[in-house]
């Protein structure tokens, strides 16, 4: 940060209790957020980011209930005790989930709602709002129904609904969560352009964090209980999170080569030059993150010369699910096909992703699978049987789904009753079905939230919960829309290494990503949707070479090619890969643990 900006939010020992709760979501919070500059709020899921947000923009306590304690001040005023309708006029929300903020039923109608709300005449909100949908990328949908837009264009109809209002600061939680790849770096961009042309304060919840840090100048970190970890500019912060041992075990999202050095430093930290190095950093010397440094630390500790890394093998099973001359359109646009005349198959024992940029028809071809939507042209075949014909009961006790937003899929009150009602129809007994539910409710770390309401969980939390519900089913064919939105770096993990264990167990596995790095890591065979055609992969790096297709698909290499091409230019000792984990395990099987590098 530059001296001109300066502190414009002030928390003062904020505290804060959910109504019914007895454990605070914030707890002793205090912390700064800077004028004309974009602050990032880090921390796992559950840790209360959503609930900081909500409490600035007077969302809290006004329809959230609870106990607020503490003091919050915008310039001097005291936020706590200004009425909503005030606050609204400093502060934009774009919410989690972009749904639960539309009022409306088309484009135009829920941008021209926001301006009514002001008091805008109607003469000038035409330039206004197509200024907005601009700056979105979304001019040509204004006259679009919002229940016909992908997942992603949501996204983006929402930060528009937030841009036509012009506030002076905008609370971003998740905006580019379910945005295809070349919509991402737009909304980055545009953060940058509200900052430095528009002079707008920025506090942002993001996952996707590659292309955030760059144009990152606050950082604020949360401990999981709430409490304030680490604040200071985005240099201090890191600084601290990648070499300081009392911050070893935080993990916030973070770049992969940020994460994969993490990794390496805490696996080797009581090598003697991993400590001095780790303590030259934390004392500022060089820059915050350097490859070259990097490397030469790791030649230090890495005397045993390096193997290569095993290609990933694909599957060989019997095929289960086959389309050909797969046509479908919606009854209103007949004219605009979503799919024409493509053929695809996935086969038992596939661990597949499902890519194309938004608004192709990923989601749409599920619904198609699981009978909610029809009739298409062509053939759409479970194990041999057209999907048409299969009756909906046998049909889903085949197949699962994940859905985008897992609030659409919650039907209990409590998130352990959650786990039960999928157990509903199971031949287990009583004791055993409860049984299943403890275990699953630790697998996916929802032990301490078993009594709460589903709908009171953090979006990380909600998605591991409709995941748990649908594996404790067991499924032979499982299907995923964005199985990580929303989940930080640790449960991101988690969740995969779940889902990898049943991959290995024989569970078909099809997954809808805008994530290159869980597809390089995980999938063996890649459908990408392009053109109303589906075109096929083997292997990730089949894809990653097409440079023509990556960029017509608005898909991107993962970014830990670029650190590995990096890395591969400084020593070509180490390899050229897609795959993060593979780095990563590069760097930990080169490592000779002698006596010798230890105190």
């Amino acid at each position: 940060m530059n001296n001109k900006q300066l502190p414009c939010i002030e928390l003062g020992h904020i505290t804060f209790t959910y109504a019914e709760e007895t454990q605070p979501v914030l707890n002793d919070l205090s912390l700064s957020l800077y004028e004309n500059c974009i602050n990032v709020i880090l921390g796992d899921s559950g840790c209360g980011k959503s609930t900081l947000l909500s409490l600035l923009s007077g969302l809290i306590p006004e329809f959230y209930e609870g106990t607020v304690q503490g003091t919050m001040e915008y310039h001097g005023i005291n936020l706590l005790e200004l009425p909503l309708a005030q606050r609204s006029r400093y502060f934009g929300f774009l919410f989690q989930n972009p749904e639960s903020q539309f009022c409306t039923f088309t484009v135009e109608d829920e941008l021209a709602f926001s301006l009514e709300n002001l008091g805008v005449p109607p003469q000038q909100m035409d330039k206004t709002i197509h200024h907005a949908l601009q700056l979105v990328g979304m001019a040509d949908a204004r006259s679009k129904r919002l229940d016909q837009l992908s997942g992603g264009e949501k996204q983006k109809i929402a930060l528009a609904s937030v841009l036509v209002c012009d506030p002076p600061i905008l609370l971003l939680d998740e905006p580019t969560a379910n945005l295809d790849a070349a919509s991402r770096a737009e909304i980055f961009a545009l953060l940058q352009t509200l900052v430095s042309v528009h002079q707008k304060t920025i506090v942002i919840i993001e996952h996707n964090v590659h292309h955030l840090l760059p144009i990152a100048q606050h950082m604020v970190l949360l401990h999981p209980n709430g409490t304030l970890a680490l604040q200071g500019s985005r240099d201090t912060v890191l600084r601290h999170l990648l070499y300081d041992p009392a911050f070893s075990h935080l993990s916030p999202q973070l770049s992969q080569a940020h994460q994969i050095v993490k990794y390496w430093l805490n696996r080797f930290s009581t090598l003697a030059p991993v400590k001095a190095y780790c303590q030259r950093k934390l004392n500022g010397e060089g820059a915050v993150f350097c490859a070259e440094e990097f490397l030469n630390l790791w030649k230090q500790c890495s005397p045993r010369l390096p193997h290569s890394i095993a290609s990933s093998s694909t599957s060989g099973g019997e095929w289960e699910l086959r389309a050909n001359n797969l046509g479908y359109h919606y009854p209103q646009t007949p004219e605009h096909p979503l799919f024409q005349g493509t053929d695809f198959s996935i086969q038992q024992g596939d661990f597949v992703a499902l890519l194309g940029a938004n608004g192709t028809g990923k989601s749409t071809l599920l619904k198609l699978l699981f009978q909610a939507l029809g009739p298409y042209q062509g053939s759409l075949c479970l194990q041999g049987k057209e999907i048409s014909q299969w009756n909906t009961r046998l049909l889903y006790r085949q197949m699962g789904l994940v859905f985008q937003n897992p609030e659409h899929q919650f039907v209990c009150t409590t998130v352990q009753q959650e786990l039960m009602y999928s157990l509903r129809n199971s031949p287990l007994s009583q004791q055993e079905k409860e049984q299943t539910v403890q275990q699953y409710l630790k697998r996916f770390s929802l032990l301490e939230h078993a009594h709460k309401n589903p709908f009171s969980l953090s979006q990380g939390q909600k998605r591991r919960l409709s995941v748990a519900a649908m594996l404790i089913t067991g499924q032979n064919i499982l299907f995923l829309d964005e199985p990580d939105y929303g989940q930080d770096y640790t449960n991101q993990c988690n969740l995969m290494q779940e889902l990898q264990q049943l991959h290995r167990q024989g569970i078909t596995l099809v997954m809808i990503t805008h994530n290159m790095s869980l597809v390089a890591d995980y999938a063996n065979k890649i459908l990408v949707l392009s053109n109303q055609h589906i075109q096929p992969f083997s292997c990730s790096d089949e894809l990653f070479q097409n440079a023509a297709l990556l960029q017509k698909a608005h898909l991107e290499e993962p970014e830990v090619y670029a650190f590995s091409r990096q890395l591969h230019t400084l020593c070509n000792q180490v390899p050229l890969v897609f795959s993060a984990n593979a780095l990563k395990q590069f760097f930990v099987d080169t490592i000779a643990e002698s006596e010798e590098f230890h105190d």
